[in-house]
């Protein structure tokens, strides 16, 4: 995943912001990095709305120091004010970029490693030149992007993904087989487990025909024992849409059939009805184990798990599907032209899945998730559905067959040795 980069200048600075393009654009054509300015913004995009999303999304914000920037009020008050509370937050880096000479070392930048070396300006006649001054700030810039990325990695395949699939698919049959007798065990103590998947990704992305192929598969070998339950948080959404459809207080319809939330507190009632929704099943099911596969499509997945309570996420596991970007503006398009819009397969206009969707990617949940939220109890897994349709069942039958075997087992082994 390329690291997102903010850049927050003055426009009378525009000519040297174009020089530092050209410095990074090697990292941009290697995918190391997403740059992102205000001269971005096309037309008929709300500016500030705009300015802020992407502000929100950074992991490097670049502040242009000069005369013209010290002196704009709204670069000085409002952009960097909000860059340094997320740099304190631990949500960003800023890396103050000296042009010109300012006093800038008694400002709230002033405690902050600046580039170029030494905090000289980069029009300071130091330099040989201007390209020389760029291209230190291009090799401190890299040094910083590479650690993200290694940091994001690690995160991603150690740190979070604790239960991180083997290739183990050679031992499907017996834990299949292995698994009815688990079930067995478990309804014969009279004891009850309940699992929860929450399965996660942008519309597109395959989290519904994951949800499905994992019910269809676990189906053929629980027989009475498990039930498997789906929960799609956009149907939810969807029946409070049509309550307000006469009124539209708290929706407006997009094309073809879609629509745009207004009033966010809807969103409180849908993560609500969810854990309702859980709570219900479990005392309802006959069966003694209930697996429920829970699919988010909110566009900010660290906002939706932050409206649920600890008690509900603990010992849920994650199953992240990660899909190019692009792949999954074309599916949800394709749903639209085959006339397959549905509650399972609904349609999300591109400009709202790249605006903001599409922040919903690794390293944006990793963020959420090495900050303590979950545990080592709950596992995380990442599937790349960028392929066939056959390799996306592959790689959720190795899950369902390993992840849900193993939690099972685990348990049935603690109930064991309680007997």
């Amino acid at each position: 995943m390329a690291v997102k980069i903010f850049v927050c200048y003055a426009h009378e600075d525009e000519d040297l912001l174009k020089k530092l393009k050209s410095h990074l654009q090697p990292f941009q054509r290697q995918g190391l990095i997403e740059l992102w300015h205000d001269r971005e913004i096309t037309a008929g995009k709300e500016w500030k709305r705009e300015i802020d999303l992407q502000l929100n999304n950074a992991q490097i914000i670049l502040i242009l120091v000069s005369p013209d920037f010290m002196a704009s009020d709204y670069c000085y008050g409002i952009e960097m004010k909000r860059a340094m509370e997320k740099h304190e937050h631990g949500e960003a880096q800023v890396i103050p970029i000296i042009l010109r000479h300012v006093t800038w070392q008694t400002t709230p930048l002033g405690k902050l490693q600046a580039l170029p070396t030494d905090a000289e300006p980069i029009t300071s006649s130091t330099w040989q030149s201007i390209d020389e001054a760029l291209l230190d700030v291009a090799k401190g810039l890299q040094k910083v992007i590479n650690e993200l990325s290694k940091n994001a990695k690690s995160t991603i395949q150690q740190g979070i993904t604790f239960g991180k699939l083997q290739n183990r698919t050679h031992q499907n049959k017996s834990r299949q087989e292995s698994l009815i007798d688990i079930l067995s065990i478990i309804a014969e103590t009279s004891n009850s487990f309940v699992e929860k998947v929450f399965i996660l990704g942008c519309p597109g992305s395959g989290k519904t025909t994951s949800a499905q192929y994992i019910q269809k598969y676990l189906k053929k070998y629980s027989q009475e024992h498990l039930h498997v339950v789906r929960i799609n948080d956009y149907e939810f959404l969807f029946n409070l849409f049509k309550e307000d459809e006469e009124h539209l207080r708290r929706f407006y319809p997009t094309e073809r059939g879609g629509f745009k939330v207004v009033d966010p507190s809807v969103f409180d009632e849908v993560f609500e009805k969810i854990e309702e929704e859980v709570t219900k099943n479990t005392l309802t099911l006959d069966a003694s184990t209930k697996l429920f596969l829970i699919e988010i499509a909110h566009p900010d997945h660290i906002f939706a798990f932050s409206h649920f309570s600890q008690s509900f996420l603990k010992g849920a596991h994650l199953l992240f599907i990660d899909t190019y970007e692009e792949q999954c503006i074309q599916r949800v398009l394709k749903r639209s032209i085959d006339n397959q819009v549905s509650l399972d397969d609904y349609f999300v206009p591109e400009d709202i899945l790249r605006n903001f969707y599409f922040k919903n990617d690794l390293r944006y949940l990793a963020s959420f998730l090495e900050g303590g939220f979950f545990s080592k109890n709950n596992i995380f897994i990442t599937i790349q559905n960028n392929g066939s349709l056959k390799e996306l069942y592959d790689e959720v039958s190795s899950f369902a067959s390993n992840v849900i075997f193993e939690e099972l087992l685990n348990k049935t082994r603690g109930l064991l040795k309680a007997l």
